[in-house]
């Protein structure tokens, strides 16, 4: 692909600028082509959490991304990405974090922060007076009667009501660009309708709907009840001006596609083609799912980039990635191309198991 400056790209497009969609249209699906350098990048800074969630896969160790080690990072890139997401654990416990904005900024990236929203007092004051800085803030939300349990703390008490302060100080600044992340599973999936109507009242009203990662079946949700789910928010909270920005890069879809449920951005897997993870250490991952000695792409501090970004795992730089049978005779195996991958290699199948179109072949 042709060396082009993402910034000017994106700049040239306006504030309505689709990464997901660009990406899409820039970058043949079917191929092994890819962009030169990454065009998003998550950074996982810390993987420090006040919270202990059962289904998170992230270990939970007071270990972060120095500074320095960040400057060495980014100056081997051939080129700036155009966002960049602060990922833990919970990006703001990083005793640096506020000068990691600004250093990220200043070089003229994007800046969306991943948070629990229960925030330090002194980098929450520091969001709350540079709101600018951030092109989104994604709070994650995955219960309202069920919060303690999970999204148990061992710290924080009353954490639900200082999400909503944070929530209420972003809002009275006019800032617009909050997002909640709800991670669907079968433990609130018959709640969604009450943790939706919540965000609603609270002035939430941009929601990513998140399949839950894990290889526990019990945890797990097919795509038949997904879409059932999901259509049917649709049409209630649609009406109320509630924006769904759902993107199935990592969700089950092959129903939601024969039923013809529309998801606001295309059927396309960026992990590794158009983007990767950096964890504290510089090590270099594919996707949030695939921290695996498998998918380990090489280090960003000790390496050089062409070296990492040219590595990793061959099926990854192809949509259609499943050599499953079933899949391949399938008619929109052009569209879901086998699932989540990574959803696929934890399970040590050669599909997504959410499918239920696979399991009634």
């Amino acid at each position: 692909m042709e060396k082009q400056n993402i910034l000017e790209v994106s700049q040239n497009l306006g504030n309505d600028f689709d990464l997901p969609y660009y990406i899409y249209f820039k970058v043949k699906s079917d191929t092994n082509e890819k962009v030169i350098s990454p065009l998003k990048i998550g950074l996982k800074i810390t993987n420090a959490c006040h919270f202990r969630c059962p289904y998170c896969f992230v270990i939970k160790e007071e270990d972060y991304l120095s500074f320095d080690n960040l400057k060495i990072v980014m100056s081997k890139l051939p080129q700036l990405p155009y966002e960049v997401y602060l990922t833990g654990g919970e990006a703001t416990l990083h005793p640096e974090f506020s000068k990691i904005v600004n250093y990220l900024v200043e070089l003229g990236i994007l800046v969306k922060l991943h948070t629990t929203g229960v925030i330090p007092e002194k980098n929450r004051s520091y969001i709350i007076s540079n709101l600018e800085k951030f092109s989104s803030i994604q709070i994650s939300i995955d219960s309202i009667k069920n919060f303690d349990k999970l999204r148990p703390n061992h710290i924080d008490t009353n954490p639900l009501d200082k999400i909503c302060s944070f929530v209420k100080e972003c809002l009275s600044r006019d800032y617009k660009k909050l997002l909640v992340n709800i991670v669907v599973s079968s433990l609130n999936i018959n709640e969604l309708d009450e943790i939706i109507d919540f965000c609603y009242n609270h002035g939430l009203v941009r929601i990513h709907l998140s399949s839950i990662f894990s290889i526990n079946s019990r945890l797990l949700v097919s795509d038949e009840k997904y879409a059932t789910h999901y259509n049917k928010i649709i049409l209630k909270y649609s009406n109320l001006g509630v924006q769904f920005l759902t993107s199935p890069f990592c969700h089950p879809w092959s129903l939601a596609i024969k039923s013809r449920i529309e998801y606001n951005s295309p059927l396309y897997c960026p992990a590794q083609k158009t983007e990767f993870e950096i964890d504290m250490h510089g090590d270099v991952y594919p996707c949030p799912f695939l921290h695996d000695e498998t998918h380990f792409m090489g280090n960003l501090i000790t390496e050089d980039f062409e070296k990492v970004w040219y590595s990793g795992v061959d099926k990854l730089n192809r949509t259609a990635w499943s050599n499953d049978d079933k899949c391949k005779n399938c008619k929109l195996f052009n569209d879901c191309g086998g699932g989540c991958y990574a959803m696929a290699f934890a399970s040590k199948l050669e599909y997504d198991k959410r499918c239920i179109l696979h399991e009634n072949k």
